[in-house]
Protein backbone atom coordinates (compact mmCIF):
# COMPACT_ATOMS: atom_id res chain seq x y z
CA UNK A 1 0.00 0.00 0.00
CA UNK A 2 3.11 2.47 0.90
CA UNK A 3 4.43 1.82 -2.66
CA UNK A 4 1.50 2.59 -4.21
CA UNK A 5 0.66 5.63 -2.49
CA UNK A 6 4.42 7.00 -3.17
CA UNK A 7 3.98 6.27 -7.01
CA UNK A 8 0.42 7.98 -6.85
CA UNK A 9 0.40 10.83 -9.27
CA UNK A 10 0.29 14.30 -6.76
CA UNK A 11 -3.55 15.15 -8.91
CA UNK A 12 -5.18 11.52 -7.60
CA UNK A 13 -3.89 11.90 -3.80
CA UNK A 14 -6.97 12.23 -1.71
CA UNK A 15 -5.81 15.72 -0.07
CA UNK A 16 -5.33 17.04 -3.59
CA UNK A 17 -8.68 16.19 -4.88
CA UNK A 18 -10.35 17.63 -1.61
CA UNK A 19 -8.13 20.67 -2.25
CA UNK A 20 -9.62 20.81 -5.61
CA UNK A 21 -13.25 20.10 -4.80
CA UNK A 22 -12.82 23.01 -2.45
CA UNK A 23 -11.15 25.54 -4.62
CA UNK A 24 -14.35 24.82 -7.31
CA UNK A 25 -17.28 25.06 -4.94
CA UNK A 26 -15.69 28.66 -3.68
CA UNK A 27 -16.18 29.84 -7.34
CA UNK A 28 -13.17 32.08 -6.95
CA UNK A 29 -15.43 33.70 -3.88
CA UNK A 30 -13.36 33.62 -0.40
CA UNK A 31 -15.80 32.36 1.69
CA UNK A 32 -14.80 33.53 5.43
CA UNK A 33 -12.22 35.88 7.01
CA UNK A 34 -11.63 39.47 6.56
CA UNK A 35 -11.60 39.77 2.84
CA UNK A 36 -14.48 37.39 2.54
CA UNK A 37 -16.72 38.19 -0.39
CA UNK A 38 -13.76 38.95 -2.54
CA UNK A 39 -12.85 37.46 -5.63
CA UNK A 40 -9.78 35.63 -5.95
CA UNK A 41 -7.78 33.92 -8.78
CA UNK A 42 -6.30 30.57 -8.66
CA UNK A 43 -2.58 31.46 -10.93
CA UNK A 44 0.38 29.34 -11.07
CA UNK A 45 2.03 30.92 -8.16
CA UNK A 46 -0.64 29.35 -6.23
CA UNK A 47 -0.35 25.53 -5.67
CA UNK A 48 -4.35 23.68 -4.93
CA UNK A 49 -3.02 23.23 -1.38
CA UNK A 50 -1.70 27.19 -1.18
CA UNK A 51 -4.89 28.47 -2.99
CA UNK A 52 -7.29 26.90 -0.55
CA UNK A 53 -5.85 28.02 2.12
CA UNK A 54 -6.22 31.74 0.56
CA UNK A 55 -9.84 30.62 -0.75
CA UNK A 56 -11.62 29.60 2.54
CA UNK A 57 -10.29 32.74 3.95
CA UNK A 58 -8.17 30.86 6.93
CA UNK A 59 -4.68 31.94 5.74
CA UNK A 60 -2.72 33.21 8.99
CA UNK A 61 -5.71 33.28 10.82
CA UNK A 62 -3.76 34.74 13.68
CA UNK A 63 -3.82 38.03 11.84
CA UNK A 64 -7.53 38.19 11.48
CA UNK A 65 -8.38 40.01 14.92
CA UNK A 66 -5.70 43.09 13.89
CA UNK A 67 -6.57 42.83 10.11
CA UNK A 68 -10.12 43.71 10.82
CA UNK A 69 -9.03 46.14 12.96
CA UNK A 70 -7.00 47.86 10.38
CA UNK A 71 -9.59 47.80 7.79
CA UNK A 72 -11.93 50.10 10.17
CA UNK A 73 -9.01 52.47 10.15
CA UNK A 74 -9.18 55.68 7.91
CA UNK A 75 -5.70 55.28 6.25
CA UNK A 76 -5.14 57.07 3.28
CA UNK A 77 -2.14 54.62 1.67
CA UNK A 78 -0.97 51.23 2.38
CA UNK A 79 2.55 50.20 1.25
CA UNK A 80 2.55 46.10 0.81
CA UNK A 81 6.25 45.38 0.23
CA UNK A 82 6.19 41.17 -0.67
CA UNK A 83 2.48 41.28 -1.58
CA UNK A 84 2.76 37.93 -3.62
CA UNK A 85 -0.86 37.78 -5.77
CA UNK A 86 -2.12 40.60 -3.67
CA UNK A 87 -4.32 39.30 -1.30
CA UNK A 88 -3.05 41.56 1.26
CA UNK A 89 -3.09 44.42 -1.53
CA UNK A 90 -6.06 43.84 -3.28
CA UNK A 91 -8.02 42.71 0.01
CA UNK A 92 -7.81 46.07 1.78
CA UNK A 93 -8.67 48.25 -0.95
CA UNK A 94 -11.80 46.02 -1.34
CA UNK A 95 -12.73 46.50 2.24
CA UNK A 96 -11.71 50.24 2.33
CA UNK A 97 -13.20 52.08 -0.81
CA UNK A 98 -10.95 55.33 -0.60
CA UNK A 99 -7.58 54.05 0.10
CA UNK A 100 -5.14 53.69 -1.99
CA UNK A 101 -2.26 50.72 -2.18
CA UNK A 102 1.15 50.53 -3.25
CA UNK A 103 2.24 46.77 -3.80
CA UNK A 104 5.56 46.15 -4.77
CA UNK A 105 6.25 42.32 -5.83
CA UNK A 106 9.35 41.20 -7.44
CA UNK A 107 8.01 38.06 -9.49
CA UNK A 108 6.45 39.15 -13.13
CA UNK A 109 4.04 36.09 -11.93
CA UNK A 110 2.79 37.86 -8.79
CA UNK A 111 2.42 41.06 -10.63
CA UNK A 112 0.27 39.93 -13.15
CA UNK A 113 -1.69 38.31 -10.23
CA UNK A 114 -2.33 41.43 -8.42
CA UNK A 115 -3.34 42.88 -11.06
CA UNK A 116 -6.18 40.45 -12.25
CA UNK A 117 -7.22 39.92 -8.83
CA UNK A 118 -7.48 43.49 -8.66
CA UNK A 119 -9.78 43.91 -11.92
CA UNK A 120 -12.35 41.50 -11.03
CA UNK A 121 -12.41 43.24 -7.76
CA UNK A 122 -13.22 46.51 -9.08
CA UNK A 123 -10.15 47.82 -7.17
CA UNK A 124 -7.55 48.18 -10.11
CA UNK A 125 -7.32 52.11 -10.09
CA UNK A 126 -6.64 51.96 -6.50
CA UNK A 127 -3.69 49.61 -6.70
CA UNK A 128 0.06 50.97 -7.96
CA UNK A 129 1.61 47.75 -9.08
CA UNK A 130 5.32 47.89 -8.55
CA UNK A 131 8.47 45.51 -8.92
CA UNK A 132 11.54 44.82 -6.32
CA UNK A 133 11.23 47.52 -3.63
CA UNK A 134 14.49 49.32 -2.82
CA UNK A 135 15.00 51.56 -0.06
CA UNK A 136 15.40 54.56 -2.36
CA UNK A 137 11.69 53.74 -3.67
CA UNK A 138 10.56 53.21 -0.17
CA UNK A 139 12.03 56.49 0.79
CA UNK A 140 11.02 58.58 -2.17
CA UNK A 141 7.19 57.37 -1.26
CA UNK A 142 7.56 57.88 2.51
CA UNK A 143 8.79 61.24 1.37
CA UNK A 144 5.70 62.33 -0.10
CA UNK A 145 3.31 61.19 2.48
CA UNK A 146 0.72 63.27 3.46
CA UNK A 147 1.06 65.01 7.33
CA UNK A 148 -1.22 63.72 9.65
CA UNK A 149 -2.65 61.32 7.78
CA UNK A 150 -2.31 57.75 8.39
CA UNK A 151 -0.43 55.08 6.27
CA UNK A 152 0.23 51.36 6.93
CA UNK A 153 2.91 49.20 5.99
CA UNK A 154 2.71 45.91 5.51
CA UNK A 155 5.62 43.86 5.00
CA UNK A 156 6.75 40.13 3.78
CA UNK A 157 10.22 40.21 2.83
CA UNK A 158 12.00 36.76 3.49
CA UNK A 159 14.78 38.61 5.74
CA UNK A 160 14.49 41.97 4.72
CA UNK A 161 12.93 43.58 7.41
CA UNK A 162 16.01 44.28 8.89
CA UNK A 163 17.02 46.81 6.14
CA UNK A 164 13.40 48.07 5.58
CA UNK A 165 12.37 48.91 9.26
CA UNK A 166 15.11 51.43 9.10
CA UNK A 167 14.31 54.51 11.88
CA UNK A 168 17.96 55.63 11.16
CA UNK A 169 17.51 55.69 7.66
CA UNK A 170 13.89 56.49 6.78
CA UNK A 171 12.73 58.40 9.57
CA UNK A 172 9.09 58.74 8.11
CA UNK A 173 8.73 55.32 9.48
CA UNK A 174 8.58 55.89 13.25
CA UNK A 175 5.05 57.43 12.33
CA UNK A 176 3.78 54.70 10.22
CA UNK A 177 1.40 51.34 11.36
CA UNK A 178 3.59 48.56 10.64
CA UNK A 179 2.71 45.15 10.00
CA UNK A 180 5.40 42.93 9.76
CA UNK A 181 6.71 39.12 9.33
CA UNK A 182 9.49 37.68 11.05
CA UNK A 183 12.02 35.49 9.48
CA UNK A 184 13.69 34.28 12.37
CA UNK A 185 15.71 31.78 10.68
CA UNK A 186 17.63 34.05 8.40
CA UNK A 187 18.01 36.40 10.63
CA UNK A 188 17.20 34.73 14.72
CA UNK A 189 17.21 38.48 15.91
CA UNK A 190 15.32 39.85 14.34
CA UNK A 191 12.60 40.10 16.62
CA UNK A 192 14.53 41.63 19.48
CA UNK A 193 16.42 44.50 16.83
CA UNK A 194 13.07 46.04 15.84
CA UNK A 195 11.81 45.94 19.63
CA UNK A 196 14.69 47.69 20.03
CA UNK A 197 14.37 50.11 17.38
CA UNK A 198 10.91 51.05 17.58
CA UNK A 199 9.73 50.51 21.45
CA UNK A 200 10.10 54.53 22.03
CA UNK A 201 7.67 55.47 19.24
CA UNK A 202 5.05 52.46 18.63
CA UNK A 203 3.11 49.99 20.77
CA UNK A 204 4.60 46.38 20.01
CA UNK A 205 1.79 43.54 19.42
CA UNK A 206 3.80 39.88 18.99
CA UNK A 207 1.56 37.96 16.95
CA UNK A 208 2.55 34.14 17.07
CA UNK A 209 1.19 31.36 14.57
CA UNK A 210 -1.08 28.49 16.22
CA UNK A 211 -1.39 25.13 14.95
CA UNK A 212 -4.98 24.93 13.33
CA UNK A 213 -7.97 22.93 14.39
CA UNK A 214 -11.07 21.43 12.45
CA UNK A 215 -13.06 24.37 13.64
CA UNK A 216 -11.32 26.70 11.83
CA UNK A 217 -13.13 25.59 8.60
CA UNK A 218 -15.72 27.25 7.32
CA UNK A 219 -19.17 26.69 8.46
CA UNK A 220 -20.31 28.10 6.05
CA UNK A 221 -19.31 25.31 3.79
CA UNK A 222 -20.72 22.42 5.90
CA UNK A 223 -23.55 21.53 3.93
CA UNK A 224 -21.45 21.34 0.63
CA UNK A 225 -17.87 19.37 2.74
CA UNK A 226 -20.51 17.02 5.39
CA UNK A 227 -18.73 14.05 3.09
CA UNK A 228 -15.26 14.85 3.76
CA UNK A 229 -13.23 13.06 6.18
CA UNK A 230 -12.52 15.57 9.18
CA UNK A 231 -8.56 14.98 8.11
CA UNK A 232 -8.52 15.85 4.74
CA UNK A 233 -10.76 19.48 5.89
CA UNK A 234 -7.86 20.15 8.57
CA UNK A 235 -5.11 18.84 5.49
CA UNK A 236 -6.90 22.05 3.17
CA UNK A 237 -5.89 24.67 6.03
CA UNK A 238 -3.06 23.32 7.19
CA UNK A 239 -0.53 26.03 6.11
CA UNK A 240 2.95 23.68 5.85
CA UNK A 241 5.20 26.53 7.48
CA UNK A 242 8.87 25.08 7.88
CA UNK A 243 8.31 26.56 11.30
CA UNK A 244 6.52 28.54 13.76
CA UNK A 245 5.98 31.85 12.46
CA UNK A 246 5.81 35.32 14.59
CA UNK A 247 4.73 38.80 13.62
CA UNK A 248 5.09 42.03 14.99
CA UNK A 249 2.00 45.27 15.06
CA UNK A 250 3.96 48.27 15.49
CA UNK A 251 1.43 50.71 16.34
CA UNK A 252 2.45 54.48 16.89
CA UNK A 253 1.68 56.02 20.14
CA UNK A 254 1.10 59.07 18.86
CA UNK A 255 -2.65 57.86 18.11
CA UNK A 256 -1.81 58.60 13.82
Amino acid sequence: MELIRNKMPDFCRPQELVNRYIAGISKNIIVSGPFADMRFLKTAENSSRGFCQLILGTYEIELHPVIDSLCQKPFYSIINIGAAEGYYAVGFAFRNPKVQVIAFETKPTGRSAIEKNAAINNVRDRINIKGTCTLSALSEILLKSVPGEKQLMILDVEGGEKDFLAPEILPAIRHKHILVELHAFIHPKIESILKNRFSDTHQIKTIDSEPRTIENFPPSLSHRTWFIPKKYKLGSIYEHRPQAMRWLYLRPKLGR
